[in-house]
């Protein structure tokens, strides 16, 4: 084993719209223990009405706490004040290899300007699973390493702690991952995961007539819009492009085709790891809206290179397919798990 280099594992994951799930899902679609937890959630989908500037379309997965309740791995917080404390002299990057030597993952936001393979010029989530000493890199993933797109890539020992340290408002603890370390180590003692159809059931209910999931945990008051309801607003946001001729962010369709992609992933592991039945016709339904939904990301695509307002009719077009056909594809599944009863896999 080289003592001068380590890589922790991780895999390519099913979500990668935002950091926050991407870097989860990557430590945990390693381990096959915890694909019943994977599949179990990521399900109901959250507009930010707050976050809303008529630019930008802040839609995420519903996860307010998930990785912190997630049994497979064991996350701590720590403020880069203390960490500043004990890591003197700009070396940031000790208390990072500390930390992989150790099996843990880190999670924090940097000043990407610093990091040469970068394309943002702001400060964004990094994630940080491996090093080599040999060559002074670390190996890094984030959505500024591939125009935008969640992405692996190298940065230097150096680029890592200039982007540290000259980190606008590096202590405040009120951005999201601004005034933190997150530190993630998966969780071999994990107790098993067993699968829980009625929580399947209650979250696509909840998507599908887009009540707040906020309300069943009564842990937030946000007042957000949930499930197929954001098609409408959707709908509304690419209008207001077309009408004003501006930008359009193509988060939301990449989010919606990733949607699409689980669910398929997600029913299949159902049928073939759990026995769950009668559910090829509502599969081959979501293979259909995933083509949908990835074609609606070419054409905002070409509508980002030429302008050309004929793009957005045909992604309202397809939209309404798409928010129209899987209502009749969640009615057919709630029908499905309504007569299911399997918590154990199958042998």
């Amino acid at each position: 084993m080289d003592s001068n280099r380590k890589v922790l594992p991780r895999t390519e994951p099913l979500l990668s719209t935002c950091p926050d799930e991407a870097n989860l899902l990557s430590i945990l679609l390693n381990y096959e223990e915890s694909h019943t937890w994977v599949y179990t959630n990521f399900i109901q989908l959250q507009f930010i009405t707050r976050n809303y500037n008529g630019t930008s379309f802040p839609i995420k997965h519903y996860s307010p706490v998930l990785k912190k309740v997630c049994p497979y791995v064991i996350i701590e917080s720590i403020g880069k004040k203390v960490i500043d404390t004990y890591f003197t002299e700009n070396k940031f990057s000790d208390f990072v290899i500390k930390a992989i030597d150790d099996d843990q993952y880190v999670q924090t936001c940097l000043n990407h300007t610093h990091l040469s393979n970068s394309n943002f010029n702001q400060s964004h989530a990094i994630f940080i699973y491996g090093y080599d000493k040999n060559t002074e890199t670390f190996l890094v993933a984030d959505n500024g390493f591939g125009e935008g797109q969640y992405a692996t890539s190298t940065c230097t020992f150096e680029e890592l702690n200039k982007a540290y340290y000259e980190t606008n408002a590096r202590y405040d603890v009120n951005i999201q991952m601004g005034g933190k370390v997150e530190l993630f180590l998966y969780n071999k003692k994990a107790p098993r995961f067993l699968l829980n159809i009625s929580a399947i059931r209650d979250q696509i209910n909840d998507y599908l007539f887009s009540l707040n999931s906020d309300s069943r945990i009564n842990t937030f008051s946000c007042n957000e819009i949930y499930g197929i309801s954001i098609y409408d607003k959707l709908l509304q946001h690419v209008e207001q492009v077309k009408a004003q001729n501006t930008w359009s962010h193509y988060r939301p369709f990449h989010m919606l085709m990733e949607h699409k992609s689980l669910m398929v992933h997600r029913l299949t592991y159902l049928r073939d790891h759990h026995g769950v039945s009668n559910l090829n016709a509502v599969i081959d339904g979501y293979k259909e809206l995933h083509k949908i939904c990835k074609i609606n990301v070419a054409y905002n695509l070409k509508y980002e290179f030429t302008s050309h307002s004929l793009n957005l009719d045909r992604i309202i077009k397809n939209l309404t397919s798409i928010m129209e056909n899987e209502k009749k594809l969640l009615v057919l599944l709630l029908d499905v798990l309504s007569n299911q009863h399997t918590e154990e896999p199958v042998s």
